[in-house]
């Protein structure tokens, strides 16, 4: 071969190196949990949070005997959030670096719950998609690695724009959701604070195995800086078709402040604890 035809190769080689390093670090990063020392802090932006009210007696039977559901206007509630991952940081010495190439749209799932005792207010976490392509293939690989009873899937479609949103799963369900941010108009703030000022995320297997965690930074202000938003049109069979939960998506949703929009949400995350 040619000096030039060497130097293309190796330069090549060198590139090939650096990516497999690169994704290596990735893997390793987003399995964070595995590491007992290290935190993430995410950073999310542009949510729509989409809140569903549901009877508190079907809500009861779905969670672990140590969980009750969380209670607000007399129903219990799931809660949709649509977003993008602005950011993923982990823990170094003390200072937060950030993670380079793992954002991307993302959609979670949870039932609000406190634990029996009424002392860990917090969310059973169902189901996370990822945005399809490298970045969300490797939070996939983590999430499945390090949230045991977590369905972590990648979407088929996944689109949020300032004024719609359109979900297709991999398991082959769906929502689309046309809607305006009222400037405005701020949604009730004991409803906000109920939804979203949650410091403990729950995960279970069944009924017989349930983990905990406490995430920190979920008072910041900024949290809670939200929009009310209309709802023109929603359609949706994501919670039937995965939880068996048909006769509430139905119904009209979003029509009586439930669904809200807020720029910015950030929180971080600890490893899970079993209960």
């Amino acid at each position: 071969p040619t000096q030039s035809t060497w130097g293309n190769w190796i330069f090549s080689k060198s590139k090939m190196k650096f990516f497999v390093v690169f994704v290596c670090v990735l893997l390793s990063i987003a399995c964070y949990r595995d590491v007992s020392a290290v935190h993430i802090r995410e950073t999310a932006t542009n949510t729509l949070w989409i809140n569903i009210p549901v009877s508190a007696e079907a809500a009861k039977q779905f969670v672990h005997p140590e969980l009750e559901p969380s209670i607000y206007n007399g129903s219990a509630w799931f809660s949709i959030m649509l977003f993008k991952i602005a950011s993923l940081e982990t823990s170094i010495l003390d200072h937060w670096i950030t993670v380079p190439g793992l954002n991307g749209l993302a959609g979670k799932i949870s039932l609000l719950v406190n634990t029996a005792d009424g002392k860990r207010p917090g969310y059973l976490m169902l189901s996370e998609d990822f945005e399809s392509g490298i970045a969300g293939s490797v939070q996939k690989m983590g999430c499945s690695k390090s949230q045991r009873g977590l369905k972590c899937f990648i979407a088929s479609k996944m689109v949020q724009e300032s004024d719609h949103a359109v979900w297709a799963t991999e398991d082959q369900a769906s929502m689309s959701v046309n809607y305006h941010v009222l400037d405005d108009f701020r949604p009730d703030e004991a409803f906000v604070k109920f939804i979203a000022d949650r410091p403990y995320k729950f995960l279970q297997e069944g009924k017989t195995w349930l983990t905990y965690a406490l995430q920190e930074e979920k008072s910041n202000p900024r949290n809670y800086d939200v929009r009310a938003v209309s709802v023109p049109s929603m359609t949706s069979d994501i919670l039937a078709k995965r939880f068996g939960f048909s006769a509430i998506e139905s119904s009209p949703l979003c029509q009586k402040g439930e669904c809200f929009w807020g720029a910015w949400y950030r929180f971080v995350d600890n490893d899970n604890i079993p209960m």
